[in-house]
């Protein structure tokens, strides 16, 4: 197990390509609060959703190198291109360089 939990009480869905009176129907039978309020959703809006999303999940993953309970995956010897955590920023760079959002 992990020890990752979910707290369900904080999650949202969004509802894309439907009309704005089917989203709040959708989210309700998934039993989430929907995003953005019940408005339409702009790109901007959910842009920065994912950008928040992204840096939570960079950060549980600085946050649980900290105390790695798997060492192996954190450490260079294991793998022949580097630890886990290596991987996952220098991809994580790769993905933006590829998407211009580090400046080159």
């Amino acid at each position: 197990m992990s020890g990752l939990t979910i707290n369900f009480d904080k999650s949202e869905v969004m509802v894309l390509g439907y009309p704005l009176e089917e989203t709040q129907a959708i989210a309700d039978r998934l039993n989430y609060r929907l995003a953005g309020g019940g408005e339409q959703l702009r790109l901007a809006e959910v842009r920065d959703q994912l950008i928040r999303e992204e840096d939570s999940i960079v950060f549980a993953l600085i946050e649980r190198a900290k105390r790695p309970r798997n060492t192996p995956a954190y450490s260079a010897a294991a793998a022949a291109a580097g630890s886990l955590a290596e991987f996952f920023v220098r991809e994580a760079e790769v993905l933006h360089a590829k998407a211009s959002l580090v400046p080159s």
